[in-house]
């Protein structure tokens, strides 16, 4: 499905439209995830209006991840609302748990404010924070 990324890149909404007209469900879905993968890192706006109108599902969500870190740097709240849509609960965990890692990176108050205003369940903010740990526990063992 090299030609759906291609075109996904060139003209985003014409190769959603190409792809959701596409009869075969495997090259459908392929073209899906194509643009699922590549449009938010081409135009995170016009990826999020089309993200929003998908059906729940594993191609909504993983259109979701990829939202969430196209706008992390620059926009953490909006990537957090994206991470929060994730119906996945595994996935959303860890897009979560990215979100927080590569924000803490640059902003570690600001990491932590975002997690505790979240709309993450108490489950999905304990395992960020477990995971967190875990990668700390890890970075400081190796540093030895």
């Amino acid at each position: 499905m090299q030609a759906a990324e291609h075109w996904t890149k060139l003209d985003p909404p014409s190769a959603v439209t190409w792809a959701e007209s596409l009869t075969d469900p495997a090259a459908r879905e392929a073209a899906l995830i194509s643009a699922a993968d590549v449009w938010p890192t081409t135009d995170p706006h016009e990826a999020s209006e089309w993200a929003a109108r998908l059906e729940p599902g594993s191609l909504r969500d993983r259109a979701a991840v990829n939202l969430a870190m196209s706008v992390a740097d620059d926009a953490p709240a909006d990537a957090l609302a994206w991470t929060e849509s994730i119906g996945d609960a595994e996935l959303r965990q860890h897009a979560a748990t990215r979100l927080v890692w590569g924000l803490r990176a640059e902003n570690p108050s600001l990491a932590e404010q975002l997690l505790n205003q979240s709309n993450l369940s108490d489950a999905d903010v304990a395992a960020v924070i477990h995971s967190i740990q875990e990668a700390d526990d890890s970075i400081r063992r190796g540093s030895r």
